[in-house]
């Protein structure tokens, strides 16, 4: 029976990646788990994103029981605002099963969780899950101040040095070019691999841990953004910019795999050792507008302008600049600088205030369809009756779309959220979702845009990797334990939880929607250690009520990084 167990997340690492530059030497780490261990592709969450998939593998429980499915919490709003935090999984995670067997968690880094969690062990949240730049949240709280020093992240601020992906898209946001864009982004994730190794390296050696999970969430960032100059086919290939990035990507990868050789130095034989990733990855070449091909199928309205005329006050010197008459500027008096000017200004509306929502009957603000159904949206027609007319009209003619250049169907797979989840949150997800035949396709939300339904992406986009279709990602397991003879057969994201709480010997609930992976277990272990089953209560019931999570503020500024992303747009 294993004594410990750590779990590694790499955030949307592929083999399509990894097996390469195994194969070449450059991940010697990660090559000898895969030789000694077991591995295979890891079957991720509907949809193939960060969340649900991250929650999913700590609670071992599908988003009908998770309590989120999406970004944001709130995914039957007209204008997407609220991200989720960590008060909003409803499901317990590993480590509260753990805390009842006594055991000690360290967890470090999961997307999303924030704020930290009470637990028996260590929690550090999300880093800069609040695009934060000068703090760590963590619990117990003093150990924010610890990582801080050890981490000497002061430096790094003194250095005006970024410290999360939101800082950056908070500082630069779409004002800077994409190269400029690029070297900060570069930057920041060369350091963050880098302090994650430390900070993982220094809890794991001072305080006590039955269980220790991290996750490196620099993979998918850059190749959300980098992965088309490995790729001379992708339409946003560019030559010059290639020669600059081609290698940030593996050298990401290898920066990963140096971590993990340093854990790995600081095991024990009988601690189980499992690497994971939320999803996959895919270079991204088409984009398919959903929101325009649910207008041409009447089922979505746009009032007539996309523009309000608003009045605003704007200091002289702001005017001045923009109209570059910045000599001007250095004769006038302070006073006269920054007087405000009325102007009378054209300002595009939000995406609420585009549609008109009375003769709207689906709409799309993320990767997946809703019914406007009348009660459940603010401002919905849809009565009950109706819904299954427009669910299985969306169904028929999604099934039969075809890319206007290729004529090629596109779509794969379509599912109602009743046939993917199950459990007490099913009404909270979204009503449709679905999934290309082709992982190189990506759903924009845009009303406006395109010739068609579909536009191939260009040079001038910034977003080049998708993995909305793209849902199996790495699964890596070792140990004692383990048959290294056998290769994993189709495990889900679902079935890390129970397979780490069984080889820590701690009985499954039965309301868990993951399975022990016994295809991977050596046979004298299973025959001597019978899987126990519990009728425990899967939900958490101490979630603290007004627990401190995201302000307005701070929820919109990591929405628009998510946009920067390709989410919500």
């Amino acid at each position: 029976m294993a004594k410990k167990a750590f779990l590694i997340g790499i955030d949307g690492a592929t083999f399509d990646i990894i097996k390469p530059l195994v194969e070449k030497g450059e991940l010697p780490n990660i090559a000898k788990l895969m030789k000694e261990g077991t591995w295979g592709n890891l079957t991720s969450t509907f949809p193939s994103m960060t969340i649900p998939a991250w929650p999913a593998a700590i609670t071992g429980v599908n988003p009908g029981k998770l309590g989120v499915s999406s970004f944001i919490r709130n995914t039957h709003t007209y204008e997407p605002d609220w991200v989720v935090s960590s008060n909003d999984i409803k499901a317990k995670s590993i480590w509260n099963y753990l805390e009842q067997a006594g055991k000690k968690s360290i967890v470090v880094n999961i997307p999303y969780l924030y704020p930290p969690q009470k637990i028996n062990g260590i929690m550090v949240a999300y880093f800069n899950a609040r695009g934060i730049g000068d703090k760590i949240s963590a619990y117990p709280s003093e150990i924010s101040k610890e990582l801080f020093d050890v981490l000497d992240l002061d430096s790094l601020m003194k250095n005006r040095r970024n410290f999360s992906y939101v800082s950056i898209f908070s500082r630069y946001g779409n004002k800077s070019s994409k190269e400029f864009w690029l070297d900060q982004l570069v930057d920041f994730h060369r350091i963050a691999v880098e302090k994650l190794r430390e900070g993982t390296l220094y809890l794991m050696s001072k305080y006590e841990w039955d269980f220790f999970m991290v996750v490196f969430n620099s993979t998918d960032f850059l190749q959300h953004k980098l992965i088309c100059f490995i790729d001379k086919d992708n339409p946003a290939y560019d030559e010059e910019l290639s020669k600059k990035y081609y290698n940030e990507i593996f050298d990401c990868y290898k920066r990963i795999d140096k971590a993990i050789g340093d854990i790995l130095r600081k095991v024990d034989k009988d601690t189980f050792v499992v690497i994971i990733s939320d999803h996959g990855f895919s270079t991204l070449k088409k984009k398919f507008f959903v929101n325009k091909w649910l207008i041409a199928n009447g089922l979505l309205c746009l009032n007539s302008s996309k523009y309000k005329i608003t009045l605003l006050k704007v200091p002289l010197f702001g005017i001045l600049t923009k109209l570059g008459m910045l000599k001007i500027i250095h004769f006038l008096p302070e006073k006269i600088k920054n007087m405000h000017i009325p102007i009378i200004w054209r300002k595009k509306k939000s995406f609420s205030e585009i549609i008109d929502w009375k003769k709207t009957k689906a709409y799309s603000h993320s990767d997946t369809i809703n019914v406007n159904l009348k009660g459940r949206e603010p401002a919905g027609i849809v009565n009950n009756e109706e819904y299954w007319d427009v669910i299985n009209f969306i169904k028929k003619e999604l099934s039969v779309l075809k890319d206007d250049k290729t004529e090629m169907a596109i779509v794969d797979k379509i599912y109602e959220k009743s046939e993917i989840y199950s459990g007490p949150f099913v009404d909270n997800a979204s009503d449709l979702q679905f999934f290309f035949n082709s992982p190189n396709y990506g759903i924009s939300t845009s009303l406006f845009g395109g010739r068609g339904f579909f536009e191939q992406i260009t040079k001038e986009d910034k977003v080049v990797g998708v993995h909305q279709s793209a849902n199996q990602g790495i699964f890596i397991a070792y140990g004692t334990e383990i048959d290294n003879g056998r290769t994993p057969n189709t495990p889900h994201i679902m079935d890390i939880t129970p397979t780490i709480l069984y080889l820590l010997g701690l009985p499954i609930p039965e309301e868990m929607d993951g399975r022990v992976l016994t295809d991977i277990i050596r046979a004298e272990y299973l025959s001597k250690n019978q899987i126990q089953y519990t009728k425990e209560n899967i939900f958490r019931e101490n979630v603290e009520k007004g627990a401190e999570s995201f302000t307005k503020e701070e929820s919109q500024r990591i929405m628009n990084a998510l946009k920067n992303l390709g989410y919500f747009g």
